[in-house]
C-alpha cells in the first residue's frame, strides 16, 4: 500500500489519469486493505482487543485510509469498522494514534468513525465467545 503512493506521486500526470497500471494498482490496494481487516476481524474474535502488537499499527492505519476510498461498499465498510476498534484500542498505549484518528475523522466526519467504533463496544476488551 505504502508503494502505492509512490507510484502515484512520481508517476507523470499523464501516466496517473486513467492508466490501466493505476487502476490495477488501486484495486490490488483495496484488495490486501480487506485482505487485512479480514485479518484484523479473525485477531478481534480470537484474541479480543486488549493485547495488540505495536507492529499492526501502520498496517492497520494504512487499511483504514485505503478503505475510506471505498465506503460504498458494505464489505469495506465492515472492514474499516475493523480498522477503527483497532485504532481505538491501539490509542490507549500508543499516543500517535490520537492524530492518526483525528486525521481519519477529518476525512470521514466524527460520527461516521463514532458509528463504526459505537456499534461494537462491548466487543472492544473481549473475544467473542465461540458458538
Amino acid at each position: 500500500m505504502s508503494m502505492f503512493d509512490y507510484f502515484v506521486e512520481y508517476g507523470t500526470r499523464k501516466q496517473r489519469q486513467g492508466s490501466p497500471q493505476v487502476e490495477q494498482a488501486s484495486s490490488i490496494r483495496l484488495q490486501a486493505a480487506r485482505a487485512i481487516g479480514g485479518c484484523l476481524r479473525h485477531h478481534r474474535e480470537v484474541y479480543g482487543l486488549v493485547q495488540i502488537p505495536r507492529y499492526l499499527l501502520e498496517a492497520v492505519n494504512n487499511s483504514c485510509l485505503v478503505l475510506i476510498t471505498d465506503l460504498s461498499n458494505e464489505e469495506s465498510q465492515g472492514y474499516f469498522r475493523e480498522t477503527c476498534l483497532y485504532l481505538v484500542a491501539m490509542k490507549r498505549r500508543l499516543s500517535s494514534v490520537k492524530e492518526m484518528i483525528e486525521k481519519i475523522e477529518c476525512l470521514v466526519g466524527v460520527g461516521t468513525f463514532s458509528i463504526a467504533v459505537g456499534l461494537t463496544q462491548l466487543d472492544v476488551c473481549e473475544p467473542s465467545s465461540p458458538g
